[in-house]
């Protein structure tokens, strides 16, 4: 019994021991700071290896809506900035924006200063600066990453996305169209009109849809407050307008006008709900589609030719706003 006692105190004085060690890893904090420096001269080298730039296709977080945003950009590694064309005018600016790459988290990050494309559509409170986690690095692609979910206050994570290296220039917002004057001004088809038609088709197969829409331009006083507070229209530079469907002019929505580009956007915490909310929502998701871009215009401004793009860059959606005497 004794020879037993004590080994049972050595078995548990080891297992003490082995309970209490503490296993430590070292890290070379220069290695590591080498490592990351090693990436984004990696990420920066692939950015300026794009003579065509690069296009990101934004996808909408509702799954219902085919059509993805196109964003364009072109980057200038060694002063920091770049230049877009979008859908939306403020990728217009004549002043490239800055835009920087950094390990700051640990993974890279891609970051996007105040007053982009990006932080206008992304704004929330007073942080505006937008940025992407770079998930991966290849030829052709960059695999990104929203760092959050569009608000500042949300959870990490937005949609993953692809930024593909163009291998010819895409030239869809090369040539402005003018929508306010189209389908604004006195002289209009759209406005002498009394039924304007927007017909569209869908690639997979889904059924036409159509929609009657009767545009009014908006007056000083909402036009003012809009274009101060709604930051799709203060931010993104869009012009807002209001569209009446199936012939109610006392139900009707907000419509964004573009130089090529008609948009619904839903605007949360604005009231009334069914100008900023219920209505747009009704549009995008019968049209399938948030937004349209102009193809072409016809020489009686009565036809607008319009379509939309997939997350692949693939078109989904095809169609025609016509002016009907």
């Amino acid at each position: 019994m004794k020879t037993t006692y004590q080994l049972l105190i050595a078995l548990a004085m080891v297992t003490s021991m082995v309970g209490c060690t503490k296993y430590e890893k070292d890290f070379n904090l220069d290695e590591l700071s080498a490592k990351q420096d090693r990436l984004n001269t990696q990420i920066l080298q692939r950015l300026a290896d794009a003579p065509n730039g690069w296009v990101i296709y934004v996808p909408n977080p509702d799954t219902a809506v085919l059509s993805a945003t196109p964003i364009i950009l072109k980057f200038d590694t060694a002063s920091r900035t770049y230049t877009s064309k979008s859908p939306f005018p403020v990728s217009n600016a004549t002043t490239p924006t800055l835009f920087d790459v950094s390990s700051a988290t640990g993974a890279p990050l891609l970051s996007f200063a105040s007053g982009s494309v990006f932080s206008g559509w992304n704004e929330s409170g007073g942080i505006s600066d937008f940025f992407f986690k770079v998930l991966n690095v290849g030829q052709d692609t960059i695999d990104i990453q929203p760092y959050r979910k569009g608000q500042t206050y949300q959870s990490e994570g937005g949609i993953p996305m692809k930024m593909i290296r163009l291998k010819a220039p895409i030239t869809w917002f090369d040539n402005p169209f003018n929508l306010r004057s189209l389908l604004l001004s006195g002289a209009s088809p759209f406005q002498k009109s009394s039924i304007n038609v927007l017909q569209l088709t869908y690639q997979n197969g889904s059924a036409p849809s159509s929609l009657s829409m009767a545009f009014f331009a908006m007056g000083p006083d909402d036009l003012a407050f809009l274009n101060a507070y709604v930051p799709f229209n203060r931010d993104m530079k869009m012009y807002p307008a209001a569209v009446a469907v199936n012939g109610d002019p006392d139900y009707f929505s907000l419509y964004h006008l573009g130089n090529n580009s008609f948009f619904s956007h839903v605007d949360n915490g604005f009231s009334p709900g069914w100008l900023f909310i219920d209505l747009p929502r009704a549009i995008i998701k019968k049209l399938k589609t948030d937004h349209l871009i102009v193809r072409a215009v016809s020489n009686d401004r009565a036809k607008v030719t319009v379509f939309a793009v997939d997350k692949n860059g693939n078109e989904v959606i095809t169609g025609l706003l016509e002016a009907r005497p």
